[in-house]
């Protein structure tokens, strides 16, 4: 692009200095013409001078001399006219080259500074890219470290999370919830936690978190730190479809269900016993209360 901006500025001054050659030619032209017209006037006047000659040789040869001194001064204006159309030209030329030596040095001065501009453009951006490569790597160790604190505190939340699941079941395998069903009137004469059952050829499975025992029927309770409408639905498919098939040797009993919780969410406790569930809370305290449906409402499984 440079170089083409640079053929345009010689190409300009080239035609300026042509032009300004043509406008001398013409006033040369113009000049020669008019001393061409002269010419034919002394032509004239010569061949007049030669009728007069004929009838005075002095006259003649006057006029011859007056003739060869206008041809002399004729010759010195065009020998002067031919000196100073070199000298324009010669300081027009040199005026060109002149001017095409600044706009060739005009460019390299541009040139110049467009290299220094991108070296400079080039090491902002290099700092540019630390800057971000620093903050990329301080982002990385804060992302880091949060994660840490995040994990530290999941782990926190998974152990409170285990070990208040854990004191529910112990509560539960504990004469406490013993007591709730024998004053309802339901006998208990065992209690089995962590029941797990599987079989693989139909590749089914089922865990009960706690099972009272009696002689006529049995109770399992599902266990929740916080329940919600979508863990008693589920509990309540599992014990439709798996329970009778996985634990056969129970098929005999009356089976109920239970869901035991610290925490439940909007309406949840209602829907359990709508569902025909005993409701059995936990407080803080580790005090276990048991809401029940009536006997006509509870579900057998």
């Amino acid at each position: 692009m440079q170089n083409i901006e640079n053929q345009t500025n010689a190409e300009f001054l080239k035609m300026q200095v042509l032009h300004e050659c043509d406008e001398r030619t013409k006033r040369n032209e113009l000049a020669v013409d008019i001393m061409n017209r002269r010419l034919n006037e002394e032509e004239k006047k010569k061949r007049e001078r030669e009728i007069y000659w004929e009838v005075s040789r002095e006259e003649h040869e006057r006029a011859h001399r007056e003739h060869e001194q206008e041809m002399r001064e004729l010759r010195r204006l065009l020998h002067d006219h031919s000196v100073r159309f070199d000298a324009d030209f010669k300081r027009s030329s040199e005026r060109f080259e002149e001017d095409l030596r600044r706009s060739r040095e005009a460019d390299e001065q541009r040139h110049k500074r467009f290299e220094e501009d991108l070296r400079r453009s080039r090491e902002a951006d290099e700092q540019r890219h630390k800057e971000f490569e620093e903050d990329m790597r301080r982002s990385r160790e804060e992302f880091d470290e949060r994660i840490k604190v995040l994990d530290g505190r999941i782990t926190k939340l998974s152990t409170h999370f285990i070990g208040t699941v854990g004191h529910i079941v112990e509560g539960l395998a504990g004469s406490k919830v013993e007591d709730l069903f024998t004053a309802e009137g339901y006998d208990v004469s065992d209690k089995r936690r962590n029941v797990h059952r599987k079989v693989k050829i139909l590749n089914t499975e089922m865990e009960a978190d706690v099972v009272l025992l009696g002689e006529h029927q049995a109770i399992v309770i599902e266990v929740k730190s916080s329940c919600g409408r979508g863990d008693i639905d589920t509990f309540v498919s599992r014990m439709k479809e798996r329970f009778r098939t996985l634990f056969p040797e129970w098929r005999h009993l009356e089976v109920f269900g239970a869901i035991a919780a610290i925490n439940y969410e909007k309406d949840a406790d209602a829907y359990a016993g709508e569902n025909g569930l005993f409701v059995i809370r936990v407080d803080s305290s580790n005090v276990f209360t048991l809401d029940k449906p009536d006997r006509d409402s509870l579900q057998r499984f």
